[in-house]
């Protein structure tokens, strides 16, 4: 099976410990994808500094297919990190780089739909390339994130981003609250068809899908750093179902516990 993960790569940085470590949400879930046995392609862009040189030498040894991974003057996106002393992680400031000044081409599009499955997170400043993947035609199963982490998340609201989007995709992850279950009881009744993952952090996840509920507790693990904690499970979720098509076998996705979105590290 093959994944073709658009959307952001950068680095994140942890502000209180001095680590500068791999990250995005397309990168998280593409390295975690591959782990979980698919074919995995990613396309992004990185920047000419040296954090942009570090993550085209890491995702090119990690084997990741590359051919779409764009380099463009300027600085890589950088997420800076705090982490508490529980494990949660505060985000405590965003640089996006060259991603704002990135865009799909006639050729990244063509390439993208000839994947089995093509996954896209709504990402700060990245909503272009979210509504490029969107329009993307072919057969190829579609999964988006939808996350409360997004700097325009609305999801409170009747007329949100959610509502308005999630016809255009095969398979939906949000990562909610309980108080957000009205809204997917909504949406699953109007799209029945729809995978819709809801994620509930330590409270675990819930699909629904053709009629159907499932639900998942959290794994009980020591929480070290809850970073990308949400991405590896959509990656493994979306291993199962490619290879599986059974929800319940997919929403049992157990990731592991580690500092930082994957094992990787940079240097400073």
């Amino acid at each position: 099976m093959r994944l073709a993960c658009v959307g952001d790569v950068g680095v994140d940085h942890y502000t209180n410990l001095g680590l500068l470590k791999p990250g995005g949400i397309a990168f998280n879930v593409a390295v975690n994808a591959l782990a979980c046995g698919l074919d995995v392609s990613i396309v992004s862009a990185l920047g000419t500094d040296p954090a942009g040189v570090s993550m085209v030498s890491l995702i090119t040894d990690l084997g990741l297919t590359t051919e779409n991974l764009r380099r463009i003057d300027g600085t890589t996106a950088r997420q800076n990190i705090r982490v508490e002393p529980d494990g949660e992680r505060r985000f405590v400031g965003y640089d996006k780089g060259v991603l704002t000044r990135w865009r799909l081409t006639a050729a990244d599009v063509a390439f993208i739909a000839a994947h089995d499955a093509i996954f896209v997170p709504l990402s700060d400043g990245m909503e272009h390339i979210f509504r490029a993947v969107a329009r993307t035609p072919g057969p190829a199963l579609k999964a988006a994130d939808f996350s409360l982490d997004y700097e325009l998340a609305d999801y409170d609201n009747d007329d949100n981003l959610l509502r308005r989007h999630c016809g255009s995709f095969d398979v939906i992850f949000f990562g909610g609250r309980p108080r957000h279950f009205p809204m997917m009881e909504s949406l699953v009744a109007q799209h029945p068809e729809k995978l819709f993952v809801l994620t509930l952090g330590a409270e675990g996840a819930i699909a629904f899908h053709r009629g159907g509920r499932h639900s998942q507790p959290a794994p009980t693990v020591e929480a070290i750093d809850t970073t990308g904690c949400g991405d590896a499970f959509q990656a493994a979720f979306l291993a199962a179902y490619l290879q599986t098509l059974h929800v319940p076998t997919a929403l049992a996705a157990v990731v592991i516990t580690h500092l930082g979105s994957t094992t990787f590290e940079l240097a400073n």
